[in-house]
């Protein structure tokens, strides 16, 4: 699709060592994105960001769509605000709306932690960096935590 073997053969050593994590953490992010909006939608309704995000958090996305607005050339996001957020973000919805996903995890600090430590690794990826073996076998194994608790 891209024509990468104009690249350096690191360059692309590195690249296809990188992809099994941003598949990953692009799934991730999302199921972790979706779970949020379908839990807060059938809870609170369709117009849950609008309560349930914090105000901070909705200015943030607010400015992310306006600057976003005025690149009308490039592909939007995606059309809930929850697209327009950090994996951190993510972890703050989940934290401040505890009551409402208690019932899924063992526990606040099972899930919250685990967020917490893969955006450490998440930002590396994002950022066009590499992981080592261990960082790899972390991501794995909190991936297969997530889909047995979570579905």
């Amino acid at each position: 699709m891209l024509p990468i073997e104009d690249f350096s053969s690191s360059i692309r050593s590195s690249a296809m060592a990188s992809l099994p994590a941003y598949l990953a953490f692009f799934c991730l992010e999302n199921a972790v994105r979706e779970l949020i909006n379908d839990r807060l939608s059938e809870l609170h309704g369709a117009e849950w960001w609008d309560v349930k995000a914090s105000s901070a958090l909705r200015k943030k996305v607010e400015d992310r769509r306006d600057k976003e607005g005025a690149n009308r050339w490039h592909v939007a996001r995606g059309a809930h605000a929850i697209y327009y957020t950090d994996f951190g973000d993510l972890r703050s919805l989940l934290q401040n709306n505890w009551p409402d996903f208690e019932d899924l995890f063992p526990d606040q600090n099972w899930v919250l932690s685990r967020i917490g430590e893969l955006e450490l690794s998440r930002n590396v990826i994002a950022h066009s960096n590499t992981l080592d073996e261990r960082e790899m076998i972390r991501i794995r194994l909190y991936l297969q935590d997530w889909i047995k608790q979570v579905g």
